[in-house]
């Protein structure tokens, strides 16, 4: 290998790996926000715990930031080159536009192949353990949702109120289960205790002496009069929905499926097991796990797409302004997600090979791209 290539290998794959370090530190930090942020903020979470639960699905981000960190990483590095008049020596010594870019094709090929396998095995399983942590957390120690003197409305359809806690037993507890449109039941205790059931997924908050009043305003002459229910024990279980995004579906979404899962999928996987299956319901859900496929691979090639985007606009461009590179990779992104969310929507309903759909924007992409880049030289 010349000095060369050497050297625009070394300068672009350090921006490569630089733009995609941010972007997945980006990308880590809005799913804290949106998962883990007030669980951290109420005390409920230690930052070994956070940094535990974060880690898990860094394989998942990177799926989603390789492309758009390839394409920020090698548009900085190609416009440092052109501004610096780097190009402009390498093309004096006889190196054509096409020469130049093959230590880029050498990173681009490299980073395909990784996105291949993260896409179509790291990242699925990824989620999957990711949202698996939350209920570990839960089992472990599911008292630290419940805090002394303040009131609880984290359970959905739940409001509670406890006294105090001491070595986990819950003292002078007050529930207040809410109804359509008003209370529809008021639970007073002297203690309770509480754990997670993992057959219910669901947790399980068990009250000692204590009180309950069910309040039937329909049947009720004054529509305030409540019957009255004492108790020695009474098992009340809570909802884990509002806490964190429990998937209600029964079937495994297939963008939590690994390859090998899906290539089972194909013979087995039913979108709506309760539907009675017809050869035209069948052939759906494959095409649906076909789709699925065909999308984790595309993306990876996506970051081909927009490397040859990214060449012969480095070259154009007049300054090495970091920012607007990466202003320039976020649009591109965006309008690279956006058409393949879309692409695999409009897929469900395609009657023949559905799953070649989400490979336009590769394509679109790419014949653009080339065309640039042919000008770029011609130039």
């Amino acid at each position: 290998m010349s000095i060369f290539f050497k050297y625009v290998l070394k300068k672009t794959a350090m921006s490569c790996v630089i733009a995609v370090l941010v972007f997945v530190g980006v990308l880590i930090l809005g799913n804290a926000v949106r998962d883990i942020f007030d669980w951290v903020a109420s005390g409920r979470l230690s930052l070994l715990e956070t940094g535990k639960i974060l880690s898990i699905i860094i394989p998942s981000m990177v799926s989603y930031a390789l492309p758009v960190g390839m394409f920020a990483g090698i548009l900085i590095s190609i416009s440092r080159l052109s501004v610096s008049n780097e190009l402009l020596t390498m093309k004096s010594i006889g190196w054509s536009i096409y020469r130049i870019s093959l230590p880029i094709f050498l990173i681009v090929l490299v980073a395909t192949i990784l996105s291949c396998f993260v896409n179509l095995y790291y990242a699925p399983d990824s989620i999957t353990e990711y949202k698996r942590s939350f209920k570990k957390v839960l089992k472990e120690n599911p008292v630290r949702f419940i805090r002394s003197g303040e009131f609880i409305r984290c359970f959905q359809g739940y409001i509670i109120y406890v006294d105090s806690i001491h070595d986990d037993d819950l003292q002078r507890l007050k529930i207040w289960q809410l109804g359509e449109d008003d209370i529809s039941c008021y639970i007073s205790a002297k203690h309770g205790k509480i754990s997670y059931d993992s057959d219910s997924s669901t947790i399980l908050l068990k009250l000692f002496g204590g009180n309950a009043e069910y309040f039937d305003r329909k049947h009720s002459l004054d529509g305030h009069n409540p019957d009255m229910l004492s108790f020695n024990e009474l098992s009340v279980s809570l909802p884990i929905t509002g806490i964190i995004n429990e998937d209600t579906q029964t079937v495994k979404k297939l963008r939590y499926m690994n390859l090998n899962e899906l290539l089972y999928a194909r013979e087995n996987w039913h979108a709506d097991p309760s539907e009675t299956l017809t050869p035209e319901i069948i052939k759906r859900d494959r095409r649906m796990v076909d789709m699925q496929i065909s999308s984790n691979i595309a993306m990876a090639f996506g970051i081909v797409a927009m490397s040859l985007i990214a060449i012969p606009l480095g070259i154009r461009k007049n300054r090495a302004d970091t920012s607007i590179n990466i202003l320039l990779a976020v649009v591109f992104a965006f309008i690279y997600y956006f058409a393949m969310v879309a692409l695999s929507w409009m897929g469900k309903y395609a009657r023949i090979h559905a799953e070649m759909l989400v490979w336009l924007p590769n394509i679109v992409l790419s014949g653009i791209g080339i065309c640039m880049l042919r000008k770029v030289a011609r130039n």
